[in-house]
């Protein structure tokens, strides 16, 4: 299930085509914010309320309404894989999942699917009275060295998924970008 879901984030940041994606930004209240003396446009969507820096492209998928996607900049034109976060809200279909238990099933996942795992961290924490799991990893998936920082919390039946992902290289200058990113990402439950 939740592995399924990687792959596909993994193809849709590799393959990045207009003709895949539609921009929603009639959608999607969009703001411009100073933040830290950088521009940057907020987000509210889904159960979601974040920022991100203006150079960074937001596309949604015009087939799964529950997904979105924040690409980095192309650092050359020959990029095969653009630096993205991805959040996306997953339908537990009744399955009685609480945040340990998905936690559980992603880390199995991870192992069993990917090439050379290794969980970096692993926390349960709370944020404005909402408990949410950070994982963070590295691995190879379709031969490319990849570190993930996802970020999980569980509410009214969805898993609500946050992840950045980007290629596994010293001095990625996204990475650094893309945590400031999940810092300051605030959750709430779609009514």
């Amino acid at each position: 299930m939740w592995i399924f879901l990687l792959y596909k984030i993994i193809a849709i940041s590799c393959s990045f085509s207009n003709s895949t994606l539609l921009s929603t930004t009639s959608k999607v209240a969009l703001r411009t914010q100073i933040f830290q003396n950088e521009k940057w446009l907020q987000i509210d969507t889904g159960g979601l309320h974040l920022f991100y820096p203006v150079e960074w492209e937001k596309k949604k998928m015009e087939n799964n309404p529950s997904s979105l996607f924040i690409f980095a900049p192309e650092s050359t034109i020959r990029d095969k894989f653009r630096d993205n976060i991805n959040f996306l809200r997953q339908d537990l279909n009744g399955k009685d999942y609480d945040l340990e238990a998905y936690i559980k099933l992603t880390l199995d996942q991870i192992a069993q699917n990917t090439l050379e795992s290794n969980i970096l961290s692993r926390s349960v924490r709370k944020k404005k009275g909402q408990s949410f799991a950070q994982i963070d990893y590295r691995c190879i998936l379709n031969t490319m060295h990849l570190e993930f920082h996802q970020i999980v919390w569980i509410e009214k039946g969805n898993a609500y998924v946050l992840t950045l992902t980007t290629l596994d290289y010293p001095n990625n200058r996204n990475l650094k970008s893309g945590i400031k990113i999940l810092e300051q990402a605030e959750f709430h439950a779609q009514p």
